[in-house]
């Protein structure tokens, strides 16, 4: 009878523990789904994105193996059709695979489900709803807008002691300040040994970069004819920068899903680009802070070309370089 009675409470002592791990599990809240580069929507499928919100984790997990999960210590997402019936949840809606997750974000691959459709060629946004769920409880289902294409350029952030506060780039070895910009803000940005540009490593005429960024969606209207690097360079004599453009080289995905690269050349054609308002180019020797964006010319021609990113580009200009510099 005694051991009867152990076992029975042994029983109940399980199940009321299994109970109280149930209740711990907080039904996650999302507060927004942004583009995992800039932190804006919208989103794009083959992209990553991050969710922020609350509850959206038991604590801070890390991916660490080929190809991701779609549970990370169960945590999962899962993209589904607004609306979507939730005891069908595991039918109609497409699980997602999954970086990294923390009580507050998570970082996931977007993957489109099949029976989602494009509108407008692809350029309308089509609505969705991201679902996250934690060890089977469910939250989120906020609705989502998803574009063909929502590229962002993965920011590297300041690469030298800088205050924000006194706006004063020359710690960083810049001298030169747009109207745009006078923080000496970096994106990843490599040249060809995969080091990142930055106040050290600055970028010279002629060499050739790779610019890292997501969300170029499945490329079919993205080639590289139609893909070019605006330079917004100083100009003699003129208050303000102008813009120079350069052909992309390549625009591709890399080996890594989500994540594209668009190849360019610094090339010294936009040097020597002739006169703007009467003045000829200034190209002062030494350190100095360009910016660039990217741009995407579509083959549509009812969609307008999409320019992103502002991000800062040190450059070193020599003698050797440019003769001519001022």
């Amino acid at each position: 009878m005694l051991l009867s009675n152990a076992r029975s409470f042994t029983l109940l002592s399980l199940a009321m523990f299994e109970s109280l791990a149930a209740q711990a599990t907080a039904q996650p809240s999302i507060g927004a789904v942004v583009n995992a580069a800039t932190f804006a929507p919208p989103v794009s499928p083959n992209s990553w994105a991050t969710v922020f919100g609350t509850g959206l984790a038991t604590d801070v997990y890390q991916a660490n193996s080929l190809p991701l999960p779609t549970n990370l210590r169960g945590t999962e997402v899962l993209l589904c059709p607004d609306p979507y019936p939730s005891s069908q949840i595991d039918t109609v809606c497409a699980s997602q695979q999954i970086d990294y997750v923390s009580p507050k974000q998570i970082n996931f691959l977007v993957s489109l489900p099949t029976k989602f459709s494009w509108s407008c060629g692809g350029w309308c946004p089509t609505l969705a709803l991201v679902v996250v769920r934690v060890n089977g409880v469910v939250g989120g289902g906020d609705p989502t807008s998803l574009m063909a294409y929502a590229p962002g350029i993965f920011p590297e952030g300041y690469d030298c002691w800088y205050d924000p506060n006194a706006h004063d780039p020359s710690p960083c070895v810049l001298t030169w300040t747009p109207i745009n910009t006078n923080e000496p803000f970096r994106g990843a940005i490599t040249d060809q040994n995969y080091r990142l540009l930055t106040s050290q490593n600055p970028a010279r005429i002629d060499q050739y970069y790779t610019i890292w960024l997501t969300g170029l969606g499945q490329l079919s209207a993205t080639p590289v004819q139609d893909t070019t690097v605006a330079f917004m360079v100083p100009v003699y004599g003129y208050d303000g920068p102008t813009t120079y453009q350069v052909p992309a080289l390549y625009v591709g995905l890399t080996t890594y899903a989500g994540l594209y690269q668009v190849n360019f050349q610094l090339s010294d054609s936009i040097l020597g680009g002739g006169s703007y308002l009467g003045y000829p180019p200034r190209w002062p020797c030494g350190r100095q802070q360009w910016d660039i964006t990217l741009n995407l010319f579509y083959r549509d021609e009812s969609t307008p070309a999409l320019s992103f990113d502002l991000v800062n580009i040190p450059v070193l200009v020599q003698d050797s370089d440019r003769p001519d510099c001022h």
